[in-house]
């Protein structure tokens, strides 16, 4: 084999491979990824559970958000429920967690969809946090 033979097939051979990685499918918050429900389901747990430690505005600024960018939601999905409430730490449902996160992204203008979003941590691996984001967004 000669030297150009081989480096066009390896070229074919790396260009192919990385192909598949690069074209997979994303769904953004953008999408309409939680539904109004949903929001209002996560208010009233924010208002019961959180609230205790917690404002609405630590969680309504472009700020808090833009911190999350470029993140799936399962991180901010496992991250939440590892560590709150504060006191009993994965004590929710996974669906309360998902409705307090739903909550969050209407805080902040993330626009709604017709189906809940969904509280299986696996399925929110390909949902990729992004802005923009609207402080105070409801």
């Amino acid at each position: 084999m000669t030297y150009q033979k081989i480096l066009v097939i390896t070229t074919l051979f790396v260009t192919f491979a990385v192909l598949p990685a690069e074209s997979q499918d994303h769904q953004s918050i953008q999408n309409g990824i939680y539904s109004a429900a949903q929001a209002n389901q996560g208010s009233k747990l924010f208002a019961s559970v959180c609230s205790e430690c917690h404002q609405e505005d630590e969680f309504s600024s472009a700020g808090y958000m833009d911190s999350w960018t470029g993140a799936p939601v399962a991180e901010f999905m496992d991250l939440i429920q590892m560590t709150m409430p504060e006191d009993n730490p994965g004590s929710l449902r996974n669906a309360e967690y998902a409705a307090i996160i739903a909550y969050f992204f209407e805080l902040n203008g993330i626009p709604m969809g017709d189906a809940e979003m969904d509280s299986d941590i696996s399925a929110l691996e390909d949902v990729v946090i992004e802005g923009p984001y609207v402080e105070g967004g409801r």
